[in-house]
């Protein structure tokens, strides 16, 4: 394993304990859903079985979709709620498709994963207001961030 793979391992792994710590304390089911298919996910694609990898992969998209969709028909959210939400869900979504349908551009993509990080740190100064999605956000920009680092190293 060289080192870009221990970073990666260590902030999806953290990102998904303390998922899993939320996915305990929230009372939302489509929150918990989608905290618990990323999850599960995570300990699917790092099981080290090859023929996993898809389906972890795939589960992934199928989350980050998830809350692309909770962001948009959740009632109770505020306008600003649904923005830094949208912010964080929408470009890792885009990423996401672009990897599974092999399209070119995915490198461009990975710029602007600072918008999810920005977006998260935003919800955590506020987090009170995000206490049912920090656990799927948490991990979604876990991914982001570590879509960042791989383009610096």
């Amino acid at each position: 394993m060289d080192n870009y793979q221990i970073i990666t391992l260590i902030i999806i792994s953290a990102s998904a304990l303390y998922g899993g710590f939320r996915l305990i304390k929230t009372k939302d089911l489509f929150a918990n859903t989608i905290c618990g298919i990323q999850i599960l996910a995570i300990i699917i694609t790092f099981s080290g079985f090859q023929s996993l990898l898809q389906i972890g992969f795939h589960m992934l998209l199928l989350a980050t979709f998830l809350a692309v969709i909770y962001s948009v028909y959740k009632t109770k959210h505020s306008v600003k709620k649904r923005a830094v939400l949208l912010s964080i869900s929408i470009p890792l979504f885009v990423g996401y498709l672009f990897k599974a349908l092999h399209l070119s551009g995915i490198d461009a993509i990975n710029f602007f994963m600072i918008i999810p990080i920005i977006a998260f740190v935003m919800a955590l100064v506020d987090r009170n207001t995000y206490k049912n999605e920090l656990g799927f956000i948490s991990i979604l920009s876990a991914e982001a961030l570590i879509r960042a680092i791989g383009i610096i190293i």
